[in-house]
């Protein structure tokens, strides 16, 4: 059959038949289009499975859709969805032995308004390990904006069978016979979603099954989580080579346990609108390591497993029961839009289900650990913190939520227990933590803490950063002290926090006396309070190509936007309620400095808080006097503009 004139039409073909194309059909609450199963049944009565670019398909027929009818395949433009009956299989597409994508239903902040989701599970041989064939991923233009990709590489049959994998595992499942995995991959990459429970259980198995994991960013949403807080403490303790932990959350609502969907739903909104909020996005050409690949996926959530709960203190090992012999390495899992990078190492692992030898949490040492959003336990933070000084690159807790950071006067203990019990004269950077050749810290790259930290931890930080080539530094008021120790005018990026222009006279003299010799590319400036005076001064002296200005009010907002050098800018962030057709008149005013590729990027915090500066159909193509052209400003919520800047903080990944 020849292919219709119209645009959006879903190619299908069974076997070696012709083409057959099918109009798609418009969601137009969702914002996305599909295939549905009703009329390809018509052409396909014996239709049992599809597959797209070597993505198994699994259409939308969980009794827990929210009412998702009919049935359904999302869209993906260009490519032919082959058509498998019942009984019959696909031939396996080299390297790539097998792809399985089922969609899911996400829930989104407002209760009235519902977001699609699309999870992917890929199962890639051994072989393409060496393979200079990158896997085919689904390109970015295929997904629909809200979607997640879950992306898992081990050889299918050496986990488990058919579709049991895909399941839900229920609160105590049993694992799986003893596994041989062989060297496997996993990738996971997607963008804000809230996933399903059932969807975490497939996590928590395929975690179980991948022991090798050794790069891990997890985000997760789980409610009435008692059940899946078990599953996955036991999935996560398997993993044995675990180098980078990067955890995502938006708030507390579940801390201790929780379950009130009504109240849990609230809490959620409240901890939105006060800017709680992040997803970090890795692009799939950037996921590739040597030796594997990586693990990314996107949830959008309100739940932080790494929390005071004793149960999930457990994951560090703090308060596990083990054999002395048998040696434990856990990890954690926090909730927000986020992403799932998991990389696992090339060899074969062999584990019993109930019987697992893990890796020594003292042998365990982390180089990033990243935990954004989201409740904290000082007590195991602080122990995975200086059991991996010596190795650690990347230390960010930023945005931690004040309800328990500042709890009980809590702070982060850097240095080892048997420092502080010295008395204060005596006290010194502790030898446990730091090493005659690799002293602790030494290899740091990327600090960004908003914690309060004990004062030994202060004398360690002291005695280490004014010999540090930092990266990127943030602070927030509890740790401003950092800005007397870091060399500043060396950094490429700074965050600020929450934080008054008093307290940053040191970073005013590192900057304003060096002027264009300064190295910061990026300044983030959130919620600064003071008179301010000095605060747009940083922004002319240095020819910045990265700036966010974040909740800072229209009178510093109005005197950042016209001192701000725009000479280098390619990334200007606005995310501020007062931001306003009055305020961008500045804008449109400089419009004739702008970079060719200069969009302004507006946020919200909440579809609900949207003004009509943030509709861009209230924008022409040209510009007027109050108003930048439409193709100039791009509107996005705080959740994706806060992930995109963390994202470009983060070092790349080989």
């Amino acid at each position: 059959m020849s292919p219709p004139t119209q645009q959006r039409n879903q190619a299908f073909r069974h076997g070696e038949g012709d083409l057959i194309y099918l109009a798609v059909q418009e969601d137009k609450a969702l914002g996305y289009f599909y295939s549905p199963l009703t009329d390809i049944l018509v052409l396909f009565p014996t239709a049992h499975r599809f597959r797209a670019d070597g993505i198994i398909l699994l259409f939308m027929e969980d009794d827990n859709e929210n009412g998702f009818d009919p049935k359904r395949i999302p869209f993906r433009p260009g490519s032919i969805i082959e058509v498998a009956a019942q009984g019959e299989e696909f031939p396996l597409m080299s390297p790539l032995q097998d792809m399985i994508e089922f969609p899911m239903a996400v829930d989104s902040l407002d209760s009235d308004d519902a977001e699609l989701g699309r999870s992917t599970l890929i199962y890639r041989g051994p072989h393409s390990l060496h393979s200079k064939t990158k896997p085919k991923v689904t390109p970015k233009s295929f997904i629909p904006s809200n979607s997640s990709v879950l992306t898992s590489l081990p050889n299918l049959p050496n986990l488990v069978t058919g579709d049991d994998f895909f399941a839900p595992l229920g609160p105590s499942p049993p694992l799986a016979a003893p596994l041989v995995l062989p060297p496997d991959d996993i990738v996971l990459e997607g963008t804000n979603n809230n996933d399903k429970l059932d969807d975490q259980h497939r996590l928590a198995n395929i975690l179980s099954a991948c022991p090798n994991i050794f790069d891990l960013a997890l985000g997760t949403h789980v409610k009435k989580s008692d059940g899946m807080q078990s599953v996955l403490r036991r999935a996560i303790r398997s993993l044995t080579r675990l180098e980078y932990l990067h955890l995502y959350s938006m708030d507390t609502t579940f801390v201790g346990g929780a379950d009130d969907d009504s109240n849990s739903k609230n809490t959620t909104k409240n901890a939105f609108r006060g800017d709680i909020n992040n997803k970090v996005n890795n692009d799939s050409e950037n996921i590739h390591r040597a030796g594997g690949s990586s693990l990314s996926k996107y949830n959008n959530g309100s739940n932080s497993l790494w929390s005071r709960n004793s149960n999930i203190a457990g994951f560090f090992g703090n308060k596990l029961k083990t054999n002395p012999t048998t040696t434990t390495t856990t990890t954690t899992t926090t909730t927000t839009t986020t992403t799932t990078t998991m990389t696992t190492a090339a060899s074969s692992h062999t584990a019993a289900s109930n019987n697992r030898t893990i890796a020594s949490l003292d042998a365990q040492k982390l180089a990033e650990l990243v935990h954004t959003r989201g409740d904290i336990d000082y007590t195991t933070t602080g122990d995975i913190i200086r059991r991996s000084a010596n190795k650690m690159k990347v230390l960010m807790l930023p945005g931690l939520s004040e309800s328990f950071s500042s709890s009980n006067g809590a702070s982060l203990e850097l240095t080892s227990t048997a420092s502080q019990s010295k008395s204060r004269d005596e006290r010194k950077p502790n030898n446990s933590v730091l090493q005659l050749n690799n002293p602790a810290f030494s290899r740091l790259t990327h600090l960004d803490l908003s914690v309060k930290l004990t004062e030994p931890s202060h004398e360690l930080l002291a005695t280490i950063l004014p010999k540090q080539d930092l990266v990127h530094l943030g602070i927030n008021c509890k740790s401003v002290e950092l800005l007397n120790t870091a060399r500043l005018a060396e950094l490429k990026s700074i965050s600020l926090c929450a934080v008054s222009e008093e307290s940053l006279k040191p970073l005013f003299g590192a900057v304003l006396g060096r002027g264009r010799q300064c190295k910061i590319e990026s300044m983030r400036f959130d919620g600064i309070c003071g008179t301010n005076k000095w605060l747009p001064d940083l922004v002319t002296a240095v020819a910045l190509t990265r700036l966010y200005l974040v909740d800072l009010g229209e009178p510093l907002l109005t005197r950042m936007l016209k001192a701000v050098d725009l000479a280098k800018l390619e990334i200007l962030v606005i995310d501020d309620e007062e931001y306003d057709w009055t305020t961008e008149k500045i804008l449109t005013g400089r419009l004739g400095q702008f970079r060719p590729n200069l969009v302004v990027q507006l946020g919200y915090k909440s579809s609900m808080s949207k003004r009509d500066v943030l509709n861009l159909g209230s924008r022409g193509d040209t510009k007027t006097w109050t108003a930048l052209p439409r193709h100039r400003v791009r509107v996005d919520s705080s959740v994706q503009l806060y992930d995109e800047y963390l994202r470009s903080v983060l070092p790349a990944r080989a």
